[in-house]
């Protein structure tokens, strides 16, 4: 196991806790890098989490694109408290 897989492994079972099932499919997913799921788990994800989860993505080192799209959506769509 890489450096990255250990760490990505790391930063997702820290998040795993306070997810649901469907939440944990997508971010399993988003983590491994696919895109699609990213944007799909930045949705699902209600406000109060997905702040945490963007640190847990960077911590994790997730791929660049997968990220990206996870944090772009995040910002285009969270509403103010």
């Amino acid at each position: 196991m890489s450096y990255e897989s250990f760490q990505r492994a790391v930063a997702a079972n820290q998040f795993r806790r306070i997810c649901n099932a469907f939440e944990i499919k997508d971010m399993d997913a988003a983590f491994d890098g696919d895109v699609d799921a990213a944007f799909s788990l930045s949705c699902t994800l209600n406000n109060s989490k997905r702040g945490l989860m963007a640190v847990a993505m960077w911590r994790g080192k997730v791929p660049r694109e997968a990220f990206r799209a996870f944090l772009s959506s995040v910002w285009n769509h969270v509403s103010a408290p």
